[in-house]
């Protein structure tokens, strides 16, 4: 669906042409697959971000805990 989305877009709005495309495909897939790995990685800093947000629920008293055995 994004790799569609994307496809159509150059295609659609910044008029390059299939055959470009097809042409660049190397280039083309190395930039796409920066583009997702960046989205990965945000997604990623956003989850670990997420833990020390102040609106966290997540909360740990002596009732609640793992014991730690050797």
């Amino acid at each position: 669906m994004y790799l569609t989305a994307l496809v159509n877009n150059l295609i659609e709005k910044r008029k390059i042409s299939l055959n470009t495309l097809v042409r660049e495909k190397y280039r083309l897939r190395d930039a796409v697959m920066r583009k997702i790995d960046e989205y990965r990685n945000s997604a990623h800093e956003q989850a670990f971000k997420s833990f020390f947000d102040t609106k966290s629920k997540v909360e740990v008293t002596p009732e609640q805990h793992f014991p730690l055995t050797a």
